[in-house]
């Protein structure tokens, strides 16, 4: 499987909050959110801020559910 913005090096950059990424990120059971661009985080967060903005780089790993059929 492959994603639309996917580089070269299979690795998408999003950019979060940085107090999200260190305190939060891969145990908040409601999610965090990993914006497009810097502008989309400042446009749609309040925090950034005070809590800085981090890039972060995601890679596809593997399929946990199928999708379903069309």
């Amino acid at each position: 499987m492959r994603a639309m913005w996917e580089e070269d090096d299979g690795y998408i950059t999003g950019y979060m909050c940085g107090t999200d990424f260190e305190c939060e990120f891969g145990a908040a059971s409601n999610g965090n959110t990993v914006y497009p661009s810097v502008g989309d985080l400042k446009e749609r967060s309040r925090c950034w801020e005070g809590c800085g903005i981090i890039e972060v780089k995601v890679k596809f790993s593997k399929v946990v559910v199928e999708p379903a059929p069309l």
